[in-house]
Order: C-alpha cells, then sequence, then structure tokens
C-alpha cells in the first residue's frame, strides 16, 4: 500500500480539508483510499457526516485496548476513514507517543493495495518522513509559509499551495518566491473558494457537495498529477 502524508507548513493552511476532499477525489479515480486522521482535533470526521458526539477512532482503541480496524468508517465502497477519536487531555497524556507509528506500521502491514492518506494536521510529532511514499506540504502563498518551508522542508516533500487568492499582490510575489527557489513545487495551485469553506458544513468532502466548484476541478487534477507521478 503506498502512503501519503499530508501536513500544514504552519497552523491553518488547510491540510483536512485537503486531505477529504483529495480522498474524494482519488476514490472517484478508481483508487482504493484509507483515510487516517493523525490529529488530536479529530476533526476529519467531520467531513463524513460523523456525529459530533461521536468519540471511538484509532487512538481511543488504543486506550482501551481494543482492534483500530473497528474504529473505522465505510464511506462508500473503496473510501474508508479511520478518525483520531475523542480523546481528553489526560487521555492524550496517556496515548502511547509510538501510537502513530505503530498505526503506520499495522496499517501497511495489512498489504492491501491502494493508497493510505495520513492528515498530520500542523505537527509530525517527530513522524520519519521516511514511513511515506509522499509527504504534501500544504502551504499559503505568505511569507510566514514561505519561510517554514525554506527551514524545514526534507528534498523529498512536495509542496502545495492552498487558499491562493489572485487578486492579491502580496501573494502574487510570494508565489513568486515559491515559483522561483522551491523546487519541489506542485504544479497544481488550489485556489480561494467558498465550496471548500462550506464543505465541513455540508458534511461531505467539497467533490461530493459541490463537484461543478472551481476547487474540486483543482483537486481532480491534483490526484491525476499525484497519481501520475506513482506510475
Amino acid at each position: 500500500m503506498r502512503t501519503l502524508a499530508i501536513q500544514n507548513a504552519r497552523g491553518g493552511c488547510g491540510s483536512t480539508s485537503l486531505a477529504a476532499g483529495l480522498a474524494w477525489a482519488l476514490h472517484r479515480l478508481g483508487v482504493r483510499v484509507v483515510l487516517v486522521d493523525c490529529s488530536p482535533s479529530n476533526d476529519l470526521r467531520l467531513f463524513f457526516d460523523i456525529a459530533l458526539d461521536e468519540k471511538n477512532g484509532w487512538a481511543r482503541a488504543v486506550l482501551d485496548g481494543a482492534d483500530w480496524r473497528a474504529a473505522a468508517w465505510r464511506v462508500d465502497d473503496g473510501l474508508d476513514i479511520l478518525p483520531f477519536g475523542g480523546l481528553s487531555q489526560d487521555d492524550l497524556a496517556r496515548l502511547p507517543s509510538s501510537a502513530s507509528v505503530d498505526l503506520i506500521h499495522s496499517i501497511l502491514a495489512q498489504q492491501a493495495p491502494g493508497l493510505a492518506i495520513f492528515d498530520l494536521g500542523g505537527e509530525s510529532d517527530g513522524l520519519d518522513p521516511a514511513l511515506f511514499t509522499t509527504r504534501l506540504l500544504v502551504a499559503r502563498a505568505d511569507m510566514a509559509s514561505y519561510l517554514t518551508i525554506s527551514e524545514q522542508a526534507e528534498p523529498q516533500d512536495l509542496v502545495l499551495l492552498n487558499h491562493v487568492r489572485v487578486e492579491s499582490q502580496l501573494q502574487k510575489a510570494c508565489r513568486g518566491l515559491f515559483t522561483s527557489s522551491v523546487a519541489s513545487l506542485v504544479p497544481v495551485v488550489l485556489h480561494y473558494d467558498e465550496a471548500m469553506a462550506e464543505s465541513i458544513a455540508m458534511k461531505q468532502p467539497v467533490g461530493a457537495g459541490a463537484p461543478n466548484s472551481l476547487v474540486a476541478d483543482e483537486l481532480r487534477r491534483l490526484a491525476v498529477w499525484l497519481l501520475s507521478r506513482q506510475a
């Protein structure tokens, strides 16, 4: 099974909505996808109509000594989501530091076809990038993201610009910096689109709720581009 990690370059770059939308786009292209939430915020489930008060998830299962596979939700044939689970601060303190790495190894040990997508949110918690076939760093076209990418990105990482506004002269200048100095910049950019913001309110990925939107089309193109790299 191939693995794709999606991580914010800094807070608020949109890794979770991107992970949901990209998983849907890849699924619609015929790829079997397992979508895993590695962030304690446990927000990824909200894009798949899982109830707010639902506490089950892989981290909850680890603490309870249960099988993490029982925490998975079937969205559609060939698309499953594994929420993080609802944990208190005390629960998080008791969660083994190796829990995420152990989960990744367990998923890989299933030797299933398809792609496992891991939403890391804003923190990688020291996860070795070598665990993943691809790591996608999500950035905004601003100086804060640019400086973070310049200092922390690994040579093999891919960098994706999200929430791009064509009318912003500041973003235009920052995009120039990314284009000229970030060799691993993904050729597809995701423009700001209200449909992406609305998708969480609709409790579904943007490609399901607004399939004709600009960002849904860009996510499809991103999915095709990623598949072409792995062919």
